[in-house]
């Protein structure tokens, strides 16, 4: 019972941390465009 629960837990951390990863690219794209924006 017990070893189902950790293996649900580490599921969840992976997929926190898949989520994580891709947050992080969205945010260099994002940087990226705005640093490409013209200055006002």
């Amino acid at each position: 019972m017990s070893e189902e629960i950790e293996k649900k837990k580490l599921e969840a951390l992976q997929r926190i941390a898949d989520n994580l990863s891709r947050i992080s690219l969205e945010l260099s794209n994002i940087k990226v465009i705005v640093q490409s924006l013209p200055k006002r």
